[in-house]
């Protein structure tokens, strides 16, 4: 974020393989307005799914300087806005938000990736 041009930065995780088109529009329109803008599956907040404008940056450097690396307690300390998947049209899905992480959850992938070729 230091190092951008932008005033907003959007930040992904790479282990999200079913993220769709839908939820980064449903987040782009939010943007410009809030610090944060992070979207909600069901399960939480997933802050590597978000904008973020550089604006937080003096906030998150006190944070991590602080050692506190909780965002639950970041967020608290800026305007967020949180876009919850279940209220946004289009065909969105609460797995459209898995991360992969362990071999489980590579497995589980797997089979909704299998599900949805033949549906």
């Amino acid at each position: 974020m230091t190092h951008c041009s932008e005033n907003e930065v959007l930040i992904l995780a790479c282990d999200l393989p079913f993220l769709s088109e839908n939820i980064l529009k449903a987040v782009l329109k939010h943007s410009g307005v809030h610090d944060v803008v992070v979207v909600d599956a069901g399960s939480g907040v997933e802050p590597l799914c978000a904008i973020y404008r550089k604006t937080c940056l003096p906030v998150i450097e006190k944070q991590i300087t602080e050692g506190n690396y909780k965002v639950t307690v970041l967020f608290r300390k800026l305007d967020v806005k949180v876009v919850y998947l279940e209220l946004l049209s289009g065909p969105l899905n609460s797995n459209m938000l898995l991360n992969v992480n362990t071999p489980e959850d590579l497995k589980l992938a797997e089979m909704l990736l299998k599900q949805e070729k033949t549906e």
